[in-house]
């Protein structure tokens, strides 16, 4: 598995991992942050860099609901929280 992460510089760089590296992430993911049904993540992360993508298949892995605002700005964002 390769994963893109914009570091420190904001250039996009390719990071590789392991099965056992992604699947230990889930699990720290889903023991740190649990969701399941009834619960809904709000986004507001970038879904290409893969932060906001791997928090949003762990909450929809465990039943829970996605939502995602308009766009990615901070007024978007809160705006959401308020809906």
């Amino acid at each position: 598995r390769i994963t893109f992460s914009s570091g420190t510089t904001g250039s996009r760089k390719s990071i590789a991992w392991t099965h056992a590296q992604r699947a230990a992430l889930e699990q720290n993911m889903l023991e740190s942050f649990p969701g399941g049904p009834g619960e809904c993540l709000l986004v507001c992360a970038d879904l290409g860099i893969g932060l906001g993508l791997g928090q949003a298949l762990t909450q929809l892995a465990s039943g829970g609901a996605v939502a995602l605002p308009d766009n990615a700005s901070a007024q978007a964002c809160v705006d959401a929280l308020n809906k």
